[in-house]
């Protein structure tokens, strides 16, 4: 029975001193919870801090930062394009026979009016020499004839005669070398010869085409440019030409 009074009696007594008013204000207990979350904050700034320098030590990268200046931006495109000019000019046979020299080759260099090629001319050429004969004779004829016409003691109609006979040798004899001169092509301009698909012993046509002058002191880029391009290009932009076979860097503007 003592045991259980005693319990009970300090049960009591505990209950009792829960349940009187605490003799610490309101103030006093606003400024110890101040105290203490300066305290707490305190402890937070220190960790954050802490924990901010081993973040950058973990591998971040330093950045420079520049003030941003107003300047020209050049876009450039990439594109392929032929090397083409404008004074081309297609070398054509101007008469039948076979071809017995060829004097040029691809990527050749020629000058205007140089022989570049014969078509077989012996028939002319032999032609010629009989009327170079013949032509010679009536010339002596007819230098005869007129002095004798002139001094009144020849016939005139022996004067008429040599003197047609004369002429229509010279028009024969024209005849002749004008077909030569067609027997044999010669530069029509300065260049480089290109396209040249024929050889000796092949037959030529006229009209045919034997080969290509490119005249090299006017020469263009062309290129195939893209629509989405064509409005972002005008005269006098500046472009690079690449020549990559010819390792060589050509540096203009557009025209």
């Amino acid at each position: 029975m003592t045991s259980r009074f005693l319990v009970i009696g300090l049960f009591a007594i505990t209950v009792l001193a829960a349940c009187q008013p605490s003799d610490v204000s309101p103030q006093q207990q606003l400024d110890k919870l101040r105290a203490e979350r300066s305290k707490i904050d305190e402890e937070i700034r220190s960790l954050e801090k802490l924990v901010g320098e081993n973040s950058n030590s973990g591998g971040s990268t330093p950045v420079t930062v520049h003030t941003a200046l107003s300047a020209t931006f050049d876009h450039t495109v990439d594109v392929k394009g032929s090397i083409d000019s404008r004074s081309t000019v297609d070398v054509t046979a101007k008469m039948a026979g076979q071809i017995i020299t060829l004097n040029v080759k691809n990527g050749q260099s020629v000058s205007k009016g140089q022989l570049l090629m014969e078509i077989d001319n012996e028939m002319i050429k032999r032609g010629m020499e009989e009327v170079r004969t013949q032509l010679d004779f009536a010339k002596t004829l007819y230098e005869k004839q007129k002095r004798i016409f002139d001094q009144k003691a020849g016939s005139e109609i022996q004067y008429l005669q040599a003197k047609n006979n004369k002429e229509a040798l010279e028009r024969r004899m024209e005849s002749l070398e004008e077909q030569l001169a067609l027997s044999r092509i010669t530069a029509p301009t300065s260049g480089y010869v290109d396209n040249l698909a024929h050889s000796v012993g092949e037959m030529a046509m006229p009209g045919m085409p034997i080969f290509t002058i490119v005249n090299t002191s006017d020469m263009r880029v062309l290129v195939d440019l893209a629509e989405t391009y064509v409005s972002t290009v005008n005269a006098g932009d500046k472009v690079t030409i690449i020549f990559s076979d010819l390792r060589d860097t050509v540096r203009t503007t557009i025209s």
